[in-house]
């Protein structure tokens, strides 16, 4: 964020969750540095996660380790842009290039540019295309229905 705001790209960050203690004086001058720009809202849950993913629309992923990312599928389930590391369980969910993009890990950098490019490079349109086949993509792969229907045809040994 920090990048971006050097660079003069007009932006607005949401930032949710915890933070640990030992990031909290360092975090504490990034978020002053950005008072401007960010808004910092604490543990969100329920319909205040839900608000605040559909005010969005790129999700930015960072994590050095995960296992079964669900905010991933929340972010996805609100029509976001996803930029997240090829880490963990990601892969089985994201997929470069079609929810959104790959990044590296503890590469700031990496994620100004691909935020730039975004918005610099792509119209509308192919925004647009990415938001709402995420949204889809979603309703029709991991409602609870469709959990249950898969845990079923697994245990039945149906396919």
């Amino acid at each position: 964020m920090t990048i971006l705001k050097h660079r003069n790209f007009d932006f607005e960050a949401h930032v949710a969750g915890d933070i640990p203690g030992y990031m909290r004086k360092q975090t504490g001058l990034y978020f002053e540095e950005l008072q401007d720009v960010l808004q910092y809202h604490g543990i969100v849950r329920g319909e205040k996660k839900k608000e605040l993913f559909l005010q969005t629309n790129i999700f930015v992923f960072p994590t050095l380790s995960e296992a079964q990312p669900v905010v991933l599928l929340e972010a996805m389930a609100t029509a976001n842009i996803i930029l997240a590391t090829n880490v963990g369980g990601i892969p089985d969910i994201f997929v470069n290039g079609k929810n959104g993009f790959t990044i590296d890990t503890n590469n700031p950098s990496q994620i100004a540019d691909t935020i730039m490019k975004i918005y610099e490079n792509s119209t509308n349109q192919e925004l647009n295309a990415i938001l709402i086949k995420n949204h889809y993509e979603v309703k029709q792969k991991y409602t609870e229905k469709k959990f249950f229907e898969n845990l079923y045809n697994i245990l039945m040994d149906t396919n």
